[in-house]
């Protein structure tokens, strides 16, 4: 186990032809950022993994990770009154794949926004095609 951990941290310092995967983890937090890493998703393997796993790390980890904390440490006042709730509904099918999509059109629609921090893009993206509550989509996670 520790030799994968050295030959990852290894990896993410090893230069690609546009950046290294440590400029992802500094220039990452902006829309501009974001663009920089995804923008050009589906045409570089290394790239495309960085950015899977960044936004599937910021959506898996730190927004749902956070709402269902939220909702876990307030149990007798769950978010807006249901206890599953969450920015965007989040159905079993849907894949990182399908979010950076989604989320790399959001952000070219709206480029005044490329300041903003990568987190907020990411919700706002996801909030507006997939708005929640899920409306008969029948496979939606529960939240837990």
């Amino acid at each position: 186990m520790k030799i994968f951990a050295v030959i990852i941290a290894v990896w993410f310092f090893i230069p690609t032809s546009e950046t290294s995967a440590y400029d992802f983890a500094h220039e990452s937090k902006s829309g501009s950022g974001w663009m920089n890493m995804c923008g050009k998703y589906g045409t570089d393997e290394f790239l495309d993994t960085m950015c899977e796993l960044y936004t599937g790390g910021i959506i898996e980890g730190g927004i749902i990770g956070y709402l269902r904390e939220r909702r876990d440490m307030a149990a007798d006042k769950p978010l807006d009154n249901n206890p599953n709730a969450m920015f965007y509904c989040k159905t079993k099918d849907q894949t990182t794949k399908q979010h950076i999509l989604v989320i790399k059109k959001y952000i070219e629609d709206h480029p005044k926004f490329l300041h903003m921090p990568a987190v907020i893009l990411i919700i706002q993206a996801l909030s507006e095609a997939f708005p929640y509550p899920c409306q008969n989509r029948g496979n939606e996670e529960s939240g837990q």
